[in-house]
């Protein structure tokens, strides 16, 4: 339910392939229900530090991921509605 209502609403933005990877496993999966952190996103996208922040930064800024938590207790909750 979450992701039809989720892929609908943002049917015309764009996302790479790593993105749409972790935006589906976050929706779909009750494994990241305390959020994914930047560790755990670079570990699902086997990519770089500098990569894994870029691509979080774009759904952050698109109203996709919102940040909890400061420092390395950083997490991000997709945002369902």
């Amino acid at each position: 339910m979450h992701t039809t209502r989720f892929w609908q609403k943002n049917q015309l933005t764009v996302f790479n392939t790593r993105q749409r990877k972790v935006i589906t496993k976050l929706l779909e999966t009750t494994d990241f229900s305390e959020g994914i952190s930047q560790k755990k996103y670079k570990a699902l996208t086997k990519t770089s530090d500098a990569t894994a922040e870029r691509d979080i930064v774009v759904l952050v800024e698109k109203g996709v991921l919102i940040p909890i938590g400061e420092g390395r207790s950083r997490r991000y909750l997709i945002q369902k509605h």
